[in-house]
């Protein structure tokens, strides 16, 4: 376990995001899973390829944030860790369904759709993940910094927050997939 309070917390959130999809691809029964509810939105199967592409991405640019980052002075506390507005990002916007965000092209899924294999990738860059997170104890990772996407330039522990925020919004796609596919046809 990191001596870094805040990796410890990003840590938990990320396990608790994890939980959320998890639980949202479980209430879809698997004969589902290849199906999209709809024309032109992704299957659940999709979701978790498209999820698994993202944090195998993410992992590579949070590793080299890591090696960036300066090992932490003896006596610097770094951000605040009681205060997670300081260090991680809020899970607010990425709970805002009401908002598309379109993937680029290169993180669309790819294969056909097998929410098992998609999923079995997803678990071996969250080991990944797991690993990079840990490498971070001791080092400044408020120092260094990427731009993403949507939120623009963030530090390497507020990418890895962004990786839970993520889980939590393509866990709410998956519950909406669900619904649409469990509802009657009219």
């Amino acid at each position: 376990m990191p001596a870094d309070p805040r990796l410890v917390a990003l840590l938990a959130a990320l396990d608790d995001a994890r939980r959320a999809l998890a639980d949202a691809v479980a209430a879809v029964p698997p004969e589902r899973r290849a199906t999209p509810p709809a024309p032109g939105r992704w299957s659940v199967a999709e979701i978790l390829e498209h999820c698994g592409r993202v944090e195998a991405g993410a992992t590579r640019l949070i590793a080299g944030l890591v090696t960036a980052a300066p090992p932490r002075a003896p006596g610097d506390p770094g951000p605040d860790p009681d205060d997670p507005t300081a260090w991680s990002l809020p899970l607010a916007p990425f709970r805002d369904r009401s908002v598309r965000v379109a993937a680029p092209e290169f993180l669309h899924p790819t294969a056909p759709p097998d929410a098992g294999a998609a999923w079995a990738r997803l678990e071996q860059a969250r080991l990944a993940l797991v690993e990079t997170v840990r490498a971070g104890d001791g080092r400044a990772l408020e120092a260094v910094s990427a731009p993403h996407p949507v939120f623009g330039p963030i530090t390497a522990y507020q990418w890895i927050s962004a990786i839970a925020g993520h889980d939590v919004r393509h866990a709410l796609q998956v519950r909406e997939a669900g619904e649409a596919l469990a509802a009657p046809v009219p």
